[in-house]
């Protein structure tokens, strides 16, 4: 029988080998973009000014295909493979050691909501370091991706939310 954690590490190979279509199975496709900020998170890190006047409803298949490296980008990818899959399986979460790429720093938090029958991905930025070098809140931000597990311990994207 498979349980939740086989499939996470299954969506944790296709999104470290950016391959499509096994990502695809982790979606139930239309996604309806009113309620998951998917086209935030896919220009998140877009100049304003190359941004579309309006985003589609929807976030379909296609859409997964030329938009999957912004949807789950680098810091996404770097710090879902530092996830213990047997110790947020054990444990119900798992949150990395921080990560520093230049003058940003991440971090991955990982829970299972056995309640919701959920996985939340959450990737945590750090606030900008003052002259000194300490780490200021007032610059800390998140991208939370949330997933359903289904009666068949599969996961489906559910949304995407931001905080900070």
């Amino acid at each position: 029988m498979t349980i939740w954690i086989d499939d996470f590490a299954n969506f944790r190979e296709a999104i470290y080998r950016q391959d499509v279509a096994k990502m695809k199975a982790y979606f139930n496709f239309p996604v309806f973009a009113d309620t998951t900020q998917i086209w935030q998170a896919v220009y998140d890190n877009i100049e304003q000014s190359k941004r579309p006047q309006t985003t589609p409803s929807t976030f379909t298949s296609e859409d997964l295909e030329k938009n999957h490296r912004q949807l789950f980008n680098e810091d996404f990818v770097e710090s879902l493979l530092k996830v213990n899959a047997g110790r947020l399986y054990e444990n119900g979460e798992f949150t990395t050691t921080k990560i520093v790429n230049k003058d940003l720093s991440f971090y991955m938090l990982a829970q299972y909501d056995k309640a919701t029958n959920s996985l939340q991905l959450s990737l945590m930025y750090s606030g900008w370091k003052d002259e000194d070098g300490v780490d200021m809140s007032e610059g800390e931000s998140a991208t939370i991706y949330f997933f359903k597990v289904t009666n068949t311990n599969h996961l489906i994207f559910d949304k995407i939310l931001f905080a900070g």
